[in-house]
């Protein structure tokens, strides 16, 4: 709260109004009262506090998940924010622009086989002052397996396969769907529990997670 003494100065048609080095000029009111008149007014000058933005450049997410809350990088003053990013093929574009309520309604999936840079333009505020900052995530490709094959095999035969994943992929998990009997761990598929005493064939599905070194399943 700042309060500046003004004084008044007749100045012919005008009054002149000074203080602290500066001065502005006003038509002189036709009350003769007026012409010299020292007056007081408060002056409150409201200041906003700077406006930060601070984060790991760029974030990294898998492929699926929403941003990360932008008010977990922004100062505590910041009381909202527009954001804006291009349509960028692979990534779902159903939602390029908002504000911070529509922000966490995002889904960043990448339905590519690269992973995907998307850089947001942000605008904060804090009431009085606003600030642009620049946000950029790297959207994950999800880990893939690369020998997705259909396997033929006999009655009775033990199947033996392994896995081939991308550099950097490690298997999780795998395991046949029709039962919770043969499942592993590792790249090597094995089962020796393949029988079939119908007069058609029969098809046995193995499910497998896969995981990439950010954390990133499929």
């Amino acid at each position: 709260l700042t309060t500046f003494p003004l004084t008044t100065f007749p100045m012919g048609n005008f009054v002149s109004i000074s203080s602290q080095g500066w001065g502005v000029n006003c038509f002189k009111p036709s009350d003769t009262r007026f012409l010299s008149t020292s007056y007081s007014i408060t002056l409150t000058v409201n200041i906003g506090a700077p406006i930060s933005f601070e984060y790991n450049t760029p974030e990294v997410k898998c492929s699926g998940v929403s941003p990360t809350d932008l008010f977990n990088y922004f100062s505590p003053n910041v009381t909202g924010f527009t954001w804006n990013r291009n349509a960028i093929t692979g990534l779902d574009n159903s939602l390029i622009n908002g504000t911070q309520d529509e922000w966490g309604a995002q889904t960043l999936i990448n339905s590519t086989l690269n992973d995907i840079e998307v850089t947001y333009s942000i605008t904060s505020t804090d009431g009085i002052c606003t600030e642009n900052f620049n946000y950029t995530v790297i959207v994950r490709a999800n880990p893939r397996i690369e020998n997705n094959n259909i396997i033929n095999l006999c009655s009775g035969d033990t199947l033996e396969y392994t896995l081939e994943v991308d550099p950097g992929v490690s298997v999780v998990s795998w395991s046949r769907t029709d039962t919770n009997l043969v499942s592993g761990t590792s790249q090597n598929l094995y089962d020796n529990q393949l029988f079939n005493s119908t007069s058609n064939i029969v098809n046995y599905t193995y499910e497998v997670i896969v995981q990439n070194a950010d954390g990133c399943n499929s």
